[in-house]
């Protein structure tokens, strides 16, 4: 892998609580889709499924 992408991993772990916020309560419309970007490029797979299940949960309760 390359020196970028291990970077962007990193990034990942270090701050995943971070980008969930984002998702979760960004107003801007274009940060979110940066921190969602993010999330699925260089997280792993269980990383990127662990925010889906969570914004499900967030969908179904503001329904």
């Amino acid at each position: 892998m390359s020196e970028g992408y291990e970077r962007g991993r990193a990034y990942v772990r270090e701050n995943k609580d971070d980008l969930v916020h984002i998702l979760r309560h960004g107003s801007n419309v274009d940060v979110r889709a940066y921190a969602y970007a993010v999330l699925k490029r260089y997280g792993s797979k269980r990383d990127f499924e662990e925010v889906r299940r969570e914004l499900d949960r967030v969908e179904e309760v503001e329904l």
